[in-house]
């Protein structure tokens, strides 16, 4: 009996196995349909989801493009600018004419005038036909389509101080802005500098001359000085007076620097640009006993650095003449070896202090006439080992020495000065590294004669 109810082969328990096997296979099916249903319905729903988030930034960007195309096709009448062809400027004349001129340019069917209760107002004009453009007093011709409005220029709020220009004074400027618009600007304006305001310029701070030692109590004067030093030449020399003065054996007048000014267009901008100089060349001693000393340029460059200094630029040097509140005529002793020696260039020295004396002089004064300066110029790039030496200036203005490169390094004659620069300038009254100002090809020509300071130069004023 209990073989024929447990045996494999009985029909009865093959019966409940396929039941129960039919009714877990049916579970499992509905299982899985409704994982389908909801996967399918989550991953369409995900899909509106994205669709309509797509169609709504696209409609935005869609917006952005054609308002920024409306933008550009506009110009601000107020300002005189567009967003492409910013800062243009013109004379009262052309504005007159742009104006006038508006009854001439046909209106596009259907454009419409923007503007706004405040602020800048924006007008559409279609582009001048080739006959009205040949008619038109308008001297510039801008696409797209657009006729600008220039904008006034802007006052000049430079240093209320002015130097006017006397004969022979060599000032830096550069030609005056033309009449109307001659010339277009297509590309953005250089920042940075050109937007600096004008500030009052206070004059030189007695801070530029911190770096120069305080002069020691007991300091000899420069006649014992030279004594000490003999009769010699060359670097035994220039060593010994470099020695005084990196220990601030120099008159006290010395550090009360001196402003000189120039001015020039940069970018259709006015740049008013101020350096500060010694009043005289290098002196050695105390105000009462001082003698003015040449050196070589190794020496100059050697005492500038020292003192947070450099040299002046031949264009420097013919401004500082302009400027002067005491100009002295250059006297030439006969030339020879002994123009050279330590005798000499006392003997000279001892002639300028006559003229300072006659003229007037006090000191303090800024001085310039009765040397010639050891300067920083481009040639010396390509002349290594040598000085530059320039200046001499008769009464003219014009110099008896033109800038030259013929000497060796450490050659020094008793016609050279030490005319030192402060390394700080003052761009628009706002204070600025002077040698930025002279690799700065927006600037550099103001300030010197060949352009831009190389870099060997640069490297040279640093030793």
């Amino acid at each position: 009996m209990s073989k024929i109810l447990f045996s494999p082969a009985s029909g009865h328990g093959e019966g409940h196995n396929a039941g129960f096997s039919a009714r877990r296979a049916g579970f499992s099916a509905r299982k899985n349909v409704a994982l389908a249903a909801f996967v399918f319905s989550s991953g369409l729903a995900l899909g509106i989801c994205l669709i309509v988030i797509w169609t709504v930034v696209e409609a935005r960007r869609t917006t952005r493009i054609a308002v920024k195309s409306i933008a550009e096709e506009a110009v601000v009448e107020n300002e005189g600018m567009s967003p492409k062809y910013p800062r243009v400027r013109s004379s009262d004349t052309v504005r007159r004419s742009v104006a006038s001129s508006s009854d001439r340019v046909p209106r596009v069917l259907g454009t419409p005038r923007i503007s706004t209760p405040k602020g800048p107002r924006l007008a559409v004009r279609a582009p001048m036909s080739p006959t009205d453009r040949a008619t038109s007093p308008v001297t510039a011709v801008f696409e797209p389509s657009f006729v600008p409005v220039p904008r006034p220029a802007p006052r000049d709020t430079g240093p209320s101080e002015r130097v006017a220009p006397s004969n022979g004074i060599l000032m830096a400027r550069a030609d005056p802005a033309p009449e109307g618009l001659a010339s277009v600007r297509l590309t953005e304006p250089e920042a940075a500098p050109l937007q600096i305001p004008h500030v009052a310029f206070a004059g030189c701070s007695p801070l530029l001359a911190r770096e120069i030692p305080r002069r020691p109590a007991g300091a000899r004067g420069g006649s014992a000085v030279m004594a000490r030093v003999g009769n010699g030449s060359g670097s035994a020399r220039d060593n010994a007076i470099v020695a005084e003065a990196e220990n601030g054996n120099i008159p006290d007048f010395m550090r009360d620097l001196q402003p000189v000014r120039f001015s020039g267009l940069v970018g259709g901008r006015r740049a008013e640009i101020t350096i500060c100089v010694t009043p005289d060349y290098l002196a050695i001693g105390s105000d009462a006993d001082h003698v003015r000393v040449p050196l070589g340029m190794p020496a100059a460059l050697r005492v500038a650095e020292s003192f947070g200094m450099m040299l002046p630029t031949t264009r420097m040097v013919d401004a500082i003449y302009a400027q002067a509140g005491l100009r002295l005529s250059p006297r030439p002793m006969p030339a020879g070896p002994q123009m050279r020696s330590t005798d000499y260039f006392m003997r000279h020295d001892a002639t300028v202090d006559a003229q300072f004396a006659r003229a007037g002089g006090h000191d303090g004064v800024l001085v310039a006439g009765h040397k010639k300066d050891v300067v920083l110029a481009n040639r010396l790039s390509r002349a290594p080992g040598r000085v530059a030496i320039y200046g001499w200036h008769r009464g003219k203005g014009d110099p008896i020495q033109p800038l030259s490169t013929v000497h060796g390094a450490f050659y020094a004659d008793y016609s050279h000065g030490i005319r030192l620069v402060s390394r700080t300038a003052y761009l628009n009254g706002r204070a600025t590294d002077l040698t930025s100002l002279l690799t700065d090809s927006r600037y550099a020509g103001i300030l010197n004669d060949d352009g831009p300071i190389n870099a060997a130069t640069v490297r040279l004023a640093s030793l």
